[in-house]
């Protein structure tokens, strides 16, 4: 299944479209911090620094709070509403979808069971 692209403004204001995201593996990661799940959030930052360098890697949730980084997307925000509705709204939340670098959905699972998921993905070469 072939991932749809769309364009966000992150948490620091920068626009960007996932189309320019492709030279890299796409994590999207749905946490849930607004409503107090802290273990999505937890995965989502476990998931960054196990294979930052390698990998994009997007969150979204609501009501992001403070300038990290551009790889936060606050769903609240009307810009965003395109991203919102391509995927949280129509998938679950708390899920997290790898998106090799041709643009194919290479899987899909909680965000909580990441550790058993993304090793197979990004193991380290020999």
């Amino acid at each position: 299944m072939i991932a749809r692209d769309f364009i966000f403004k992150s948490v620091l204001g920068d626009t960007i479209n996932t189309k320019s995201l492709h030279d890299k593996p796409l994590i999207i990661a749905y946490s849930c911090g607004g409503g107090g799940d802290i273990k999505s959030t937890e995965s989502y930052y476990n998931i960054r620094d196990a294979y930052g360098h390698r990998i994009y890697a997007l969150r979204l949730d609501t009501g992001l709070m403070g300038a990290e980084d551009n790889w936060r997307i606050d769903t609240e925000v009307q810009f965003n509403k395109d991203a919102f509705n391509k995927y949280r709204q129509e998938y679950c939340s708390r899920v997290c979808y790898v998106i090799g670098k041709n643009s194919r959905i290479l899987d899909k699972f909680m965000i909580t069971d990441w550790k058993f998921y993304l090793p197979k993905y990004f193991q380290e070469k020999k």
